[in-house]
């Protein structure tokens, strides 16, 4: 009985759910990797995330700079 109800739970919350746009700042550490490894693969990460945090579209809803969600990722 206990699972259903948290089954229902989630599904009711996950319906209530909506996305929302961000301003991401996306920051790849190389400094525990191996020195031969190719570092400009971590800027080109960093570049590639960035890009894709902050230009997807998320939503259909039109947002202001100022309602986009503000956060870093390391």
């Amino acid at each position: 009985m206990n699972k259903i109800i948290l089954v229902a739970f989630f599904v009711f919350i996950t319906n209530c759910l909506s996305a929302q746009e961000l301003t991401a700042q996306v920051s790849v550490s190389a400094s525990r990797v191996a020195n031969n490894v190719n570092r400009n693969a971590f800027v080109t990460l960093q570049t590639a995330l960035n890009n894709f945090l902050n230009n997807r579209k998320w939503t259909a809803d039109n947002f202001s700079v100022n309602e986009k969600i503000e956060c870093n990722f390391f």
